[in-house]
This record gives structure tokens, sequence and C-alpha cells, in this order.
């Protein structure tokens, strides 16, 4: 009986036959590839991850615009959180941001979900619905802002138009303390409430 025996190959030789065993077209598929997504990489180190980095850094510097950064460690942060309660704009700036998130995320994810069900029924124009409430996430933000300001300004918005109406009076949705963050929260699932309805209907 003849043994036939087997040598294992060297440590290495399966991953340079796989890296340098591909056809040509499959290595012209690879760098189409790569020079696709170059760009995206490119702009995200650029204009996400260089920014955040170097936002970081100067974190820890006393930095103005006429001046190098000097290093300062964790001065700026001790300085941030001894502040008081009451008096600092750090404190209400975190409150305020605290309550556009915890108003924003669950209106916004059942809002999306009614109205992804809405869109889900079996009626006619169903198409031209999904249209017409996806598109608004499609238009830029400034255009979004610019609308939204409009409707909501105190003098001739549609917003003070539709309540002088109903024999309401007009407020001040902007510059009200207590009407700014809802009305911001309105804005924001206009905008984005489309978006996530079409995600649920997936």
């Amino acid at each position: 009986m003849d043994v036939v025996s087997q040598v294992a190959p060297a440590p290495g030789r399966g991953f340079r036959r796989r890296l340098f065993g591909l056809s040509r077209r499959q290595r012209r598929e690879a760098l189409q590839f790569y020079l696709l997504v170059a760009p995206w990489v490119i702009g995200f180190l650029c204009l996400t991850a260089g920014p955040m980095l170097y936002s970081l850094f100067l974190s820890f510097t006393d930095y103005d615009l006429f001046h190098a950064p000097q290093w300062i460690g964790l001065g700026n942060f001790s300085f941030l959180f001894s502040a008081p309660y009451p008096e600092s704009l750090f404190w209400k700036s975190l409150m305020v941001t605290a309550y556009y998130t915890f108003l924003t995320v669950p209106v916004g994810l059942i809002g999306s979900l009614i109205l992804a069900l809405m869109l889900n029924a079996h009626i006619r124009g169903v198409p031209l619905y999904r249209t017409l409430f996806y598109l608004p996430s499609l238009t830029p933000g400034v255009a979004n802002a610019l609308l939204w300001v409009w409707i909501f300004n105190s003098k001739f918005g549609l917003a003070n138009a539709a309540l002088r109406v109903l024999d309401i009076p007009a407020q001040r949705w902007l510059t009200d303390p207590h009407l700014v963050i809802p009305s911001l929260v309105l804005m924001d699932m206009w905008g984005l409430g489309g978006n996530t309805a079409i995600i649920f209907l997936a």
C-alpha cells in the first residue's frame, strides 16, 4: 500500500496566494471599489474625524484666534464644572439639550410609527402620500429652517394666522422660552419624520 504524504504549506503562503492570486478582473473590481470609497473616506477624515480630534485637543488648551494654543490640561473642564448651577450657561444649555432630546426622540419615533402604519394601509394614492411625506427629508436644512421661521413668525406667520381664525391670541413661537423647544421639535419631526417612517416601512 502506497502512503501518500502531504506536506503542509509554509506559514503565510496561503495568505500570499489569496492576496496575489486574484484574477485581472478581481483586481480591477477591487481597484474600482477603493476608488469609489476613497472620496467618502477622505471627506470623513478631513471634515469629520480631523476637526473632532482637533477640537478635543483645543479643549485642553487656552486658545483664541489671535494667539497660539497653550496647554493647560484640565483647566477648562475644572472651570466649566465648578460654576454654580443657576448662573452657569453650561448647565442651562445642558438642561435645554436634555429637554430637547427627551422630547424629540419619543415623539419622533411614535409619530413616525403612526405615519408608517397609515402609509401601509391599503388605500388609493399611497405612493403619492409616501412621496409627499418623504419629500421634506430631501429638502436642504437651510430651506426647511427659513420655511419654519416664516410659519412661526409672530406677526404674519401661518401658525398665528390659524390661531386668529380660532380666536386664540397670537404666540411668540420662537422667542417664548416655553414654546421654542416644542416648536423646534416640530421642525425636526417635519424634516426627519418621513425618513424614519420609510425605515419602519422597509
